[in-house]
């Protein structure tokens, strides 16, 4: 893939950079010599490794009435 946003979760700037995948798996990031289909990415963004590993603490514990939804 060529031209995608990379964000690598590292706290630096955005930066866009070729990422080669092989098998379904990311194995460079940064300029490849690699050879195969080139996919532009320009206009898109990755996040490589991210997982959804969020929670929703308010809905398994009591909220406190200010902060419900619950219309008055």
């Amino acid at each position: 893939m060529v031209g995608a946003t990379v964000v690598d979760g590292s706290g630096r700037d955005p930066f866009d950079v070729d990422v080669s995948i092989e098998d379904g798996h990311i194995t460079q990031v940064g300029a490849s010599g690699a050879h195969g289909e080139r996919l532009d990415a320009g206009g898109l963004t990755m996040t490589p490794g991210l997982i959804d590993a969020h929670v929703h603490l308010g809905l398994s514990s009591p909220i406190q009435p200010q902060f419900s939804f619950a219309v008055r």
